[in-house]
C-alpha cells in the first residue's frame, strides 16, 4: 500500500529567505495542509511611508504660476511611487507643432530664425518672401544660419560638410543638416579578402586569397607545396613559381621537403678512345651497320634507315663509288 504525502512544516522555514536592508517581508498568501501549498508566501516590499508626518516643500506651486512660451505646454504634476510630494515637470515643446509653412502661389519661404527644440525656440521660423525677395533675402538668411547636429553634438555654419559616422555625409544648408549615405561598389567574391579600414565605410580589398581560401597580406610569400612558391601582390593577385629539376645522374632520389631530387654520386658515361676495328666484319647490309650506345659502328645489321634530315628524294644525288666512301652493297 503507498503512502501519502504530508506537509513537512519544518522545510518552510528555510525556503522563506531574507530580504535586503531597506525592505521588509510581506505575508501576501497563506500556507494550508495541502501538499505543494504547505508554506506561508511572502514578498520583500519597502515599507509604507507615513506621508502624514512628510511636509512638502511649496516651491513646485510657484512653478505653476510661471507660464509656459506659446510653443511648449507644462504637463501634470505627479507623485512617483513610494514618495509623498509631488514633481512638477518643466515646460516641454508641443508635439507635432513645427510643420513646414506654406506658402501662396509665386512665394518661397526662407528661415529667419532656427530652432533648437527648447521651449520658446521649440521650431524654425519662416518667412514667405516673393521670387525676387527670395534671392536676395535667401541668401543673407542662410549666411546668419547656423546648423546644430544632435548626433555629433557640434554646430556648423552655412555649407560646412561633415561626418555624421563613416556612412553618411552631411551639408549644412539654409539653417537645416541634410544627410545621405554613402553607396559601396561591390568586390566580386573570391578576388581578395574584404574588411574595413579604420573610420571607412565601404569594405575593401586588404589581401589575397591562397588556394585554401586563407588570408595572405600584402608581399607575403609562401610555401604551397614543395616545389611551389606564391606571393600576394599590389593588385590582390598571386604570383606563383616552380622550379625546373635537372639531375645528372641516372636514379636520383626524393629527399623529404627537397623539391628536386638528388644525386648520391654524378653518372659519367666515357666512350672508349678508339673504337673496335670491323675490318674483318663480313657483313654488307641494307641499312648499314648498327651503332652502340656510344656512337661505335657495331658487327650486326641496321633495321632500318631513319633519316635526319626530310627532303625530296626526286632532288637528291645518287650515291656512288665516287661521292660515297661508306657505301655497302648487299649481295644476294
Amino acid at each position: 500500500m503507498k503512502g501519502a504525502c504530508i506537509c513537512d512544516p519544518s522545510k518552510c522555514f528555510n525556503s522563506q529567505g531574507k530580504c535586503l536592508p531597506g525592505f521588509e517581508r510581506i505575508l501576501v498568501k497563506n500556507g494550508n495542509a495541502k501538499p505543494g501549498q504547505c508554506c506561508d508566501e511572502y514578498e520583500c516590499r519597502q515599507p509604507a511611508k507615513d506621508c502624514a508626518s512628510v511636509i512638502c516643500n511649496d516651491d513646485f506651486k510657484d512653478i505653476l504660476n510661471d507660464e509656459c512660451p506659446e510653443d511648449s505646454f507644462r504637463p501634470l504634476s505627479y507623485i512617483p511611487d513610494g514618495s509623498c510630494c509631488p514633481i512638477q515637470p518643466d515646460c516641454r515643446c508641443k508635439p507635432g507643432l513645427c510643420i513646414p509653412i506654406q506658402c501662396s502661389k509665386d512665394f518661397y519661404p526662407i528661415i529667419t530664425k532656427k530652432g533648437n527644440g527648447i521651449p520658446g525656440k521649440c521650431c524654425d521660423n519662416f518667412k514667405c518672401v516673393s521670387k525676387n525677395e527670395n534671392t536676395i533675402q535667401g541668401a543673407i538668411a542662410r549666411r546668419t544660419l547656423k546648423c546644430f547636429d544632435s548626433h555629433t553634438n557640434k554646430t556648423y555654419t552655412e555649407g560646412d560638410k561633415f561626418l555624421r559616422s563613416p556612412c553618411e555625409t552631411c551639408e549644412c544648408h539654409s539653417g537645416i543638416v541634410k544627410c545621405k549615405q554613402m553607396q559601396c561598389t561591390s568586390i566580386p567574391k573570391g578576388k581578395c579578402f574584404i574588411g574595413h579600414e579604420k573610420n571607412e565605410c565601404c569594405p575593401v580589398c586588404l589581401g589575397c586569397l591562397d588556394d585554401q581560401n586563407g588570408k595572405r597580406e600584402i608581399d607575403e610569400n609562401w610555401q604551397k607545396d614543395e616545389c611551389t612558391n606564391c606571393t600576394c601582390n599590389l593588385n590582390f593577385t598571386t604570383t606563383c613559381i616552380t622550379p625546373i629539376c635537372k639531375t645528372d645522374c641516372i636514379n636520383p632520389r626524393k629527399v623529404e621537403g627537397e623539391c628536386c631530387p638528388v644525386c648520391d654520386h654524378p653518372t659519367i658515361i666515357e666512350p672508349p678512345i678508339i673504337c673496335p676495328s670491323l675490318e674483318h666484319c663480313p657483313l654488307r647490309c641494307e641499312y648499314g651497320l648498327q651503332k652502340s650506345p656510344i656512337g661505335c659502328f657495331q658487327c650486326k645489321c641496321a633495321e632500318s634507315l631513319e633519316p635526319t634530315v626530310h627532303s625530296d628524294e626526286s632532288q637528291c644525288e645518287e650515291l656512288n663509288d665516287n661521292n660515297c666512301d661508306k657505301l655497302v652493297v648487299f649481295l644476294k
